[in-house]
């Protein structure tokens, strides 16, 4: 028999793409809902240029992160020699991101429109002290264990990135398996379970770099398997918000 955390999964992951909402929406924010969605569901991911968002926008929403990171490493609340920084944040510190009408239309389309919930908000910073994930032929799961080829182990969930600063192939990206999102897994309870050797990554899928200018960002399904890229000459420093059905929280809480 499933366990309660699979049959979570096969009930409200069946479907991809959500109702849209379209006659409501302006031409121009229909268009590229349709696009970001689409590119959600054909490959697990969606670079987005522009989340429209000011300049000022971007700096205030910077200066907010940059603030709360700072406060984790004065309170040595994390190991910082790692390499990885991350600090969570309000809504109201980032509350110009979170109304962007591309976020919102893209959740709507490929959630279904107002069917989710935001579920964490967090700035995160990957320096140069981060080195690759392993310890000789062992995983390091204690350093970066998103460094490793994984899934997040909840099915189907959206996590959207605003890049504070603009983000190169050597500035430590996400990398995202194109299309293997569409793969329901049997238990999602280790950690272990979810992460993949690189060589069956890279003879098996078409691998992307999810880069981009400041004030854009991506949007990706948390079920692709992707890793942070760990070795890199610049560090990267974004804000994650993650979303997720809202009936499918509920079952999982339970």
């Amino acid at each position: 028999a499933h366990q309660p955390v699979d049959r979570a999964m096969l009930r409200h992951d069946a479907g991809r793409l959500g109702a849209t909402g379209e006659d409501a929406m302006p031409s121009e924010r229909r268009r590229l809902a349709a696009h970001d969605a689409g590119r959600l569901d054909a490959t697990g991911a969606a670079i987005i240029d522009d989340w429209g968002l000011s300049f000022e926008n971007v700096t205030r929403i910077s200066l907010k992160a940059h603030a709360a990171l700072g406060r984790e490493v004065a309170a040595r609340r994390q190991n910082v020699t790692t390499g990885v920084i991350e600090a969570t944040l309000l809504p109201g510190d980032v509350a110009a991101w979170l109304a962007s009408p591309r976020l919102r239309a893209a959740l709507d389309a490929y959630l279904g429109a107002e069917a989710y919930v935001r579920t964490k908000i967090a700035a995160l910073r990957l320096t140069n002290r981060l080195k690759a994930p392993y310890s000789g032929a062992e995983p390091n799961l204690l350093g970066y264990p998103s460094g490793f080829w994984h899934h997040d182990r909840c099915g189907k969930r959206v996590k959207a990135f605003l890049f504070l600063h603009e983000v190169k192939a050597d500035g430590r990206p996400t990398l995202i398996a194109e299309a293997s999102h569409r793969t329901h897994y049997y238990d999602y309870k280790d950690l272990l379970q979810s992460r993949f050797a690189d060589s069956y990554v890279e003879e098996n899928y078409a691998v992307t770099a999810l880069t981009g200018p400041r004030g854009g960002g991506f949007l990706f399904d948390t079920n692709t398997i992707h890793r942070g890229e760990s070795a890199g000459k610049r560090s990267r420093t974004v804000i994650i918000a993650d979303f997720m059905d809202t009936r499918k929280l509920d079952t999982f809480k339970k």
